[in-house]
């Protein structure tokens, strides 16, 4: 295999169905069936050097195992300062494993905020991190950091910003689906996300870290 070389399941899959089908013999035929499974489920791509590359894992834990919207809880914790010109207002977006099984988590997620005509969307700010699993019952945060004021010229720093929401729109790392959180109660906004400009959210950890 060449450097640089790209591996798909796929790819994977005809290649082992090709030998199976030399074997000939039922017994060597399922063992190899075994191990056509196995390495389907753990394939990925190879960079040259023969590193995985940040985009070709992330989402990717065990096999069925990554975190969907429908194994988890998802809310935002607002800041409990304004920004200022020392630093942003700091918040999470948290996930929350409510499923009866570990799933994994590896990215950053997507995060959409709109009030009327008005969108924002966050930037990826930080290392894409590693796969986490979560337990039953584990947390997992997204750092989001912004600014809830308006520091432009003439804006006597006010809260007059494009967007002023309770429900912000998340994105699971390897999902596609956007679901609906809400804004947590409290925070310096009571319970508002106020967004001037563009957030940042970094890739998911643990929560507590």
């Amino acid at each position: 295999m060449t450097s640089g070389t790209v591996l798909s399941e796929e790819t994977i899959s005809v290649s082992v169905s090709h030998r199976i089908a030399q074997l000939g013999d039922p017994m060597r035929i399922r063992t190899a069936s075994v191990a056509a499974v196995t390495l389907g489920a753990t394939v990925f791509a190879v960079t040259a050097g023969g590193s995985a590359s940040a985009s070709s894992i992330k989402g990717v834990g065990a096999a069925g195992t990554r975190c969907t919207a429908a194994d988890v809880d998802i809310r935002v914790q607002p800041s409990n300062h304004d920004a200022s010109n020392g630093g942003p207002a700091t918040g999470l977006v948290r996930v929350r494993n409510t499923s009866g099984s570990d799933c994994t988590l590896d990215g950053f997620p997507g995060f959409k905020a709109v009030e009327g005509a008005q969108s924002v969307t966050a930037h990826h700010a930080g290392s894409a991190g590693s796969t986490i699993t979560l337990l039953p019952g584990a947390e997992a945060d997204s750092s989001l950091t912004y600014s809830n004021v308006n520091f432009r010229p003439g804006s006597g720093g006010s809260k007059l910003c494009a967007v002023n929401t309770d429900t912000v729109q998340i994105v699971l790392p390897g999902e596609k689906r956007a679901v609906n959180a809400k804004v947590m109660e409290g925070g310096i906004d009571n319970g508002r996300l106020i967004l001037c400009g563009q957030p940042n959210v970094s890739a998911f950890a643990l929560g507590g870290k």
